[in-house]
């Protein structure tokens, strides 16, 4: 086939089928091996026109932060080989390459892979969050070779330079990724690689007295649970975990012991002679003081220091910390990997060995994200106020109300719901009469056709249907406008609201939200799940 660019490519299942395909290029080592892979998305256009892979200005930042020249060895190259704008059709493009891209890494062999950006991040490693929660976290990649063996490389996914040529607010972030790769791969560089999973020593104890006894001693001590849901009414501790701070190990302490009534008791006991740090402590102390009766109070929420240090959404979650500030692998992937495809995710389910393993790994990391948040924090007298004297009792007055719960009506709620699916009925009712036809109220690309097409309103924001932009603009021009504003707002209040929080009450009649101190940039209050 003339077209086909590789014999591994599905060329023909390609959207850039009769495109120029750009091949890899870099220097190998006499093995024609490289220490260091980077793999971006696609060629761009400077490189369709040069005929070289990373030829435009994204080399010279990969130069300069990744020190090309001082590598004995390195591959540059493409998840796909040709050159596409769309984003949907570059990740299908990458989809038809993936035998290709493999069969150029096994011919490499990499001691270490970067993947810049979502799409070869998500070729090589699977679904996952977006590139910037990605971005840091080292993880072993094993690709089977002709003769049945695997080869095994790490990967570590990092932002594209041509996003940070669009936004200079990524850069920090590539820097210090690009440095990390640098320092792993020269022996040279003062350089501390971080543990992998396996490695953090943890004891698994029924000793409770003998590890409070270490915590009351300690700077601070970690604690962290793991449980069976997210329900702290019904739900049950499956295993807790304590880090002192000046220990070099972690200590896990079993289901059976937790919820003994001498653990309680000493918990009880000790908690005001412990400064006790977790991360987003909500959700720990509602389940400690639900299920076992004591009411702790977290003097660290490393959540809460990262979020007045970077206010940035989707950036506080404590793995992406630990990515991010200390190079922590992705210690939870295993786990992920193991419910896929279950309905249910229940950690009481995990192999034990796994679930030791990555719980020890949460108090190690924590342990380090509380020392090193502490020192960032601490020179900062308006923030660290802040953090003392609003944030902190915020955590103990807000966790007090989520334990407590929201006394809800069942019976009440239940006779609103035929009364807002009525009117939901009766406005769906009144906009099949005005068009002469039934339809989805509930398909944007239905309502859009119907307002634009059949009846001709004027475009206010290209297509879109938006209730609060266009239908409040285009009300009075037609009353199907009318009728479907009414729909929404029933249809909304039936589903979100009076079903909603019907399906949202627990076992003890009440409603337990979550309510966010760190949920906005703005600083205003929000809640989840509801």
């Amino acid at each position: 086939m003339s077209n086909r660019k590789h014999p591994q490519a599905s060329c023909e299942t390609c959207p850039f089928f009769n495109r120029v395909g750009i091949r890899g290029r870099g220097t190998l080592d006499a093995q024609d091996h490289a220490d260091l892979m980077i793999i971006g998305d696609a060629p761009n256009s400077q490189d369709v026109i040069n005929r070289q892979v990373f030829s435009s200005d994204t080399v010279a930042i990969l130069v300069k932060l990744l020190k090309l020249d001082k590598l004995s060895s390195f591959w540059m190259t493409n998840a796909s080989l040709c050159f596409g704008q769309d984003s949907k059709e570059r990740e299908q493009a990458a989809s038809a390459c993936q035998k290709r891209l493999e069969e150029e890494i096994l011919q490499v062999q990499p001691k270490l892979i970067i993947t810049m950006g979502n799409i070869p991040t998500k070729l090589l490693l699977g679904k996952g969050p977006g590139i910037t929660k990605r971005r840091g976290q080292r993880t072993e990649l094993q690709i089977a070779q002709e003769d049945g063996s695997l080869f095994t490389t790490e990967v570590l996914p990092t932002v594209h330079p041509s996003a940070v040529i669009k936004n200079s607010a990524l850069l920090a972030g590539l820097e210090s990724d690009l440095n990390f790769a640098y320092g792993l791969l020269n022996p040279s560089v003062d350089f501390v690689r971080p543990p992998n999973p396996e490695e953090i020593e943890y004891v698994l104890t029924e000793d409770y007295r003998m590890v409070l006894q270490k915590a009351q001693e300690s700077t601070f001590c970690v604690l962290d649970i793991e449980t069976n849901s997210l329900d702290p009414v019904s739900g049950k501790i499956i295993l807790l975990v304590m880090a002192p701070s000046e220990d070099p190990l972690v200590y896990l302490i079993p289901q059976h012991v937790i919820y003994s009534q001498g653990f309680s008791d000493e918990l009880e006991r000790t908690k005001h002679h412990i400064k006790w740090s977790g991360h987003e402590t909500k959700f720990d102390r509602n389940f400690i003081r639900l299920q076992l009766g004591v009411i702790l109070d977290f003097s660290y929420d490393t959540l809460l220091a990262h979020f007045l240090l970077d206010e940035r959404q989707g950036t506080h979650g404590a793995k992406e910390i630990c990515a991010a500030m200390f190079r922590a692998p992705d210690w939870d992937r295993p786990v992920k990997e193991f419910f896929v495809g279950k309905k249910v995710v229940d950690y009481s389910t995990m192999p034990k060995q796994m679930l030791y393993t990555y719980t020890a790994n949460d108090g190690y990391w924590q342990r380090i994200m509380t020392w090193e948040l502490h020192k960032m924090l601490k020179p900062q007298s308006k923030l660290v106020w802040v953090y003392k004297n609003l944030l902190i009792p915020g955590v103990r007055v807000l966790s007090n109300a989520e334990a407590i719960g929201i006394r809800l009506d069942k019976t009440l709620f239940s006779q609103l719901i035929p009364k807002y699916e009525g009117k939901a009925l009766e406005a769906y009712t009144q906009m099949c009469s005005c068009i002469g036809h039934e339809f989805n109220p509930r398909s944007p690309q239905q309502v859009s056709r119907i307002m634009f097409d059949e009846l001709g309103l004027p475009e206010v924001d290209g297509r879109s249907t938006n209730a609060k932009t266009v239908l409040a603009i285009l009300e009075n021009q037609h009353e199907f406008v009318k009728y479907l504003l009414d729909y929404r707002e029933a249809y909304t209040i039936s589903s979100r609201y009076v079903t909603g929080l019907s399906n949202a009450v627990l076992a003890d009649g009440r409603v337990h939200t979550r309510f966010n101190l760190a949920g906005t940039v703005t600083g205003r209050l929000s809640s989840s799940n509801p």
